[in-house]
C-alpha cells in the first residue's frame, strides 16, 4: 500500500529555508501507516524521515522543495 503526503509551500514553517519536503510517498503494509508516516515526514522533515525509516518497514520517495529526490531501495528499483 502506498500513499502520498503533500504540503503547499505557504504552509511551511515561517522563516523556512525551503529545505523541507514538497511531497512524500510512503509504501507500507497498510494504508493507515502509510498515511500517518507520509504526513509526519512532510511535517517533520529529514529528522522524521530517518526516524520513520529506522522504526518501520517502509519505503519512501521524498521530493525536497528544491527538487532533490530521496529514495529508499524499494523506490529505486
Amino acid at each position: 500500500m502506498s500513499i502520498s503526503g503533500q504540503r503547499e509551500p505557504e504552509a511551511g514553517p515561517r522563516g523556512s529555508s525551503g529545505a523541507g519536503f514538497a511531497q512524500v510517498s510512503v509504501a507500507a503494509a497498510d494504508i493507515v501507516t502509510a498515511d500517518v508516516l507520509a504526513t509526519a515526514i512532510v511535517a517533520g522533515g529529514t529528522a522524521m524521515l530517518h526516524r520513520a525509516t529506522d522504526g518501520w518497514e517502509i519505503d519512501v520517495l521524498a521530493v525536497r522543495r528544491n527538487g532533490e529526490l530521496l529514495a529508499t531501495p524499494g523506490f529505486r528499483a
